[in-house]
């Protein structure tokens, strides 16, 4: 076959890939330039390749070379809205800690108390031995007075003879006063520890049957759901 050029009017492959290469080097170039749009704090709108200094902080659109957005950039936060989004995580983590305390807690009752009944029947165990060791101390108390009032005679029939009360009396006296105040500050604190054991109980009866009835009502609507 003959070549349709002929030699005189070929065109050689250096200028042909000179050409192709400034060709690709040029879309290249169209597709790497970048066109941002922006809207400054005043409403202007702007396009440009590069986004001053000035409007850096300012949400803008990247646009290809057919003007379509093919990327948006958030505005820069303000400090008071980065400090709301702190106190927010913050509250929100805050809110995860209690859910699973909340999730713990009612986890140990179910699995601690098999009934309403069986936690009374605790309740009731618990304030019964802590009242018996009340009734304990105040009769020891009574004993306690009662020596009390014996050694404060013994002193005081030595005062009335204008003898000095031995300071083994004294100690004695002392010390059994002591005993009685120890006694009546163990009362008190049995007594709080009553009041806080019937406290405790009647949250953890009241959480129990509500842990235990919505239990109930989710397996009630279970059947339900499944026709």
């Amino acid at each position: 076959m003959t070549s349709i050029l002929s030699s005189k009017h070929r065109v050689p492959l250096t200028v042909i890939g000179g050409l192709v290469g400034i060709m690709l080097a040029t879309s290249i170039a169209a597709e790497s330039r970048k066109l941002f749009r922006w809207v400054d704090e005043e409403g202007n709108v702007h396009y440009s390749d590069v986004v001053p200094p000035a409007h850096a902080k300012q949400g803008r659109s990247e646009l290809n070379d057919r003007g379509l957005t093919v990327r948006s950039i958030d505005r820069a936060k303000t400090a008071e809205e980065i400090a709301e989004e702190q106190r927010q995580a913050r509250i929100r983590t805050e809110l995860e800690r209690i859910a699973r305390e909340q999730a713990a807690y009612d986890r140990a009752l179910l699995d601690t108390y098999s009934s309403v009944e069986v936690m009374e029947q605790t309740r009731d165990s618990k304030i019964s031995v802590l009242q018996g060791q009340i009734r304990v101390t105040e009769g020891n108390i009574l004993n306690l007075r009662k020596q009390l009032d014996e050694q404060m005679n013994r002193a005081a029939a030595l005062e009335r003879n204008g003898k000095a009360v031995p300071v083994t009396l004294q100690n004695e006296i002392f010390t059994t006063q002591d005993q009685v105040r120890r006694g009546l500050e163990f009362i008190l604190d049995r007594r709080d520890e009553i009041e806080t054991l019937r406290q405790q109980f009647a949250k953890d009866i009241a959480r129990y049957r509500e842990v235990t009835e919505q239990a109930k009502d989710e397996a009630g609507e279970k059947p339900r759901s499944a026709m």
